[in-house]
C-alpha cells in the first residue's frame, strides 16, 4: 500500500516538474526525461525511480488503449481527415523549423530525417505486429 501512494503522489508530481522546468518551451519532454527529472531532483531511490517509471509506462499504456478504443469507431473518412490534419501540421513544423536553419544545418537535418526514416521503415518492417 506504501508503494502505491508512493508511486500515485510521485505520478502527480512529475507533471508539475516536468512544466515547471519547462519554462515555457515547445514540446513536452518524454516520460523517460520526467522520470530522470523526478530522480534528480526528488532525489529518488532506485526502487522508487522503478516504481515511478512502472506507474507512467502504465499510465501511457493505459491511455494508447483508451485512444485506439475510441479511434476504432471513427468512420474511415474521419480516421482520414485525421491522419490529414496530422501531416498538415508536421509539414507546417517541418517548414517552420527548416525555416530558421542556415543551408548548412538544412543539409544535416534532411540527412538525419532520411536517415530516421529509413531506420524507422526497417523496424516496422521487422516488427512482428505489422
Amino acid at each position: 500500500m506504501k508503494n502505491v501512494l508512493l508511486a500515485v503522489a510521485l505520478s502527480m508530481a512529475v507533471p508539475s516538474l516536468a512544466l515547471a522546468a519547462q519554462g515555457g518551451q515547445g514540446g513536452a519532454p518524454s516520460p523517460a526525461q520526467m522520470v530522470q527529472q523526478a530522480q534528480q531532483e526528488l532525489g529518488l531511490t532506485n526502487d522508487q525511480t522503478s516504481i515511478l517509471s512502472d506507474a507512467t509506462q502504465e499510465e501511457m499504456r493505459a491511455h494508447y488503449e483508451i485512444n485506439m478504443r475510441y479511434l476504432s469507431r471513427l468512420s474511415d473518412n474521419d480516421k482520414a481527415a485525421m491522419n490529414q490534419e496530422h501531416m498538415d501540421a508536421a509539414k507546417k513544423r517541418q517548414t517552420r523549423v527548416m525555416g530558421m536553419l542556415t543551408p548548412e544545418q538544412q543539409s544535416k537535418a534532411a540527412s538525419a530525417y532520411m536517415r530516421h526514416k529509413s531506420e524507422a521503415e526497417k523496424a516496422k518492417a521487422l516488427s512482428p505486429e505489422q
